[in-house]
């Protein structure tokens, strides 16, 4: 028998044995909401980050290009520095010339000396003169030019240096030109 007072919760949707659903939705939005703010929150601040990341990269290539333009740019001027006092002496023999005292054999000295300076100067940043005179000829580090018959001269040996050759830090920038004894 069914009692009008006590309906059957099986009947009404509403009450299936739960929670209200009315009380239950605005429970999970205010949730979901709250996720969602979050979420966006953590989105703007890993944009940020990633701009910020940009801007530091970009920052950091500027500013290799710029030391990479510096560093081409003034590579070259600690052996500058180093050749001034050659320029100097120069320019003192040049001056020493137009006087009443001056003489072959003092030009000649000044000279000498000024060149000193520049070998000097130049062996200090890795140049070296190659002047096999007398030594068995080395293609790698010589070129010959002619070759002779020399009596009192091993076949195969530099008999003659027609020209110096240079090496920067033992690597060939210039053979040495030569004359060899056939």
């Amino acid at each position: 028998m069914h009692h009008p007072e006590s309906p059957n919760k099986t009947d009404d949707p509403t009450h299936a044995g739960g929670p209200d659903p009315d009380q239950i939705m605005p429970e999970v939005e205010d949730t979901l909401d709250h996720d969602l703010s979050a979420l966006r929150a953590e989105v703007e601040l890993a944009q940020q980050e990633v701009l910020r990341v940009r801007a530091e990269a970009e920052n950091q290539r500027k500013r290799v290009l710029r030391d990479t333009e510096n560093a081409r740019k003034y590579a070259i001027e600690r052996v500058l520095q180093d050749l001034l006092p050659t320029i100097d002496a120069l320019e003192r023999g040049v001056e020493s010339a137009d006087l009443p005292t001056a003489s072959i054999a003092t030009l000649k000295s000044g000279t000498q000396m000024s060149l000193g300076l520049l070998i000097k100067a130049l062996e200090h940043h890795g140049l070296k003169s190659i002047s096999p005179l007398g030594e068995v000829f080395n293609p790698d580090f010589h070129q010959a030019v002619s070759m002779a018959s020399v009596v009192d001269a091993a076949a195969n040996t530099v008999i003659a240096v027609m020209q110096r050759g240079y090496t920067l830090n033992e690597r060939l920038i210039r053979p040495a030109l030569v004359t060899v004894a056939s």
